[in-house]
């Protein structure tokens, strides 16, 4: 369950979800899961990334093409 969201000064939350969203909607970790489900939760579309790499011990790398609106 995801229960706080703490957003750097100059970013918007849902534009930072739609992004980890996207980010972690391809990863089967748990915690990723629950972040997933948290912005779901939210009504807030996710992004669809272009691409999606899992480097274990890491984290992920995932490429996003599409433009958030002003």
């Amino acid at each position: 369950m995801l229960t706080d969201i703490v957003i750097a000064d100059g970013f918007q939350e849902k534009d930072v979800l739609q992004l980890v969203g996207a980010a972690e909607n391809q990863s089967e970790h748990p915690l990723a899961q629950a972040i997933v489900n948290g912005v779901k939760e939210k009504d807030i579309a996710l992004l669809e990334a272009e691409s999606f790499e899992s480097i274990p011990g890491y984290g992920i790398r995932i490429v996003i093409v599409e433009v958030l609106p002003d």
